[in-house]
């Protein structure tokens, strides 16, 4: 049942064996270091293949959070400037309604102004109106007596 375990010298020559087999085998073999019993070089490579395993999957990880990062900071950057473009309308809309409130103060000012002067104007012609009427009233009683 035990499988012959290849040394690093039976893969010199041997292209076929992939980047993490040589790996393996080179590992064992410095793990090794030359005199040891079939059990325990087969643990050891069991134990570099764990962690090979790890790091794979390690590896994986990292790049699946660094995959996120840069999805997060894709999606961030345009908030970023949507967020400095509200800043700017802002300030330009509380200039705006700064501009508005002193324009309305102005108009507000001429409009009691002119109302002042309107009324003042007809203050003269309103006591001209009240003669004429208290005289068509007299000449009325005058016409109702001869009647």
């Amino acid at each position: 049942m035990n499988k012959p375990i290849l040394s690093h010298d039976d893969t010199k020559g041997n292209d076929h064996f992939g980047g993490l087999v040589q790996h393996i085998l080179d590992t064992k073999k410095d793990l090794e270091g030359g005199d040891s019993n079939e059990k325990d070089s087969s643990l050891k490579l069991t134990a570099n293949e764990n962690e090979s395993k790890d790091m794979i999957h390690a590896k994986k990880d990292i790049n699946s959070l660094r995959e996120s990062i840069q999805f997060l900071c894709r999606n961030t950057n345009p908030l970023g400037k949507t967020m400095d473009y509200i800043q700017e309308d802002f300030d330009s809309m509380i200039k705006e309604l700064e501009g508005w409130k002193s324009e309305s103060v102005k108009y507000s000012d001429l409009l009691k102004t002119e109302l002042e002067t309107t009324k003042e104007t007809l203050k003269p012609l309103q006591e001209q109106l009240r003669e004429v009427e208290q005289n068509i009233a007299e000449e009325v009683k005058i016409i109702k007596l001869f009647i």
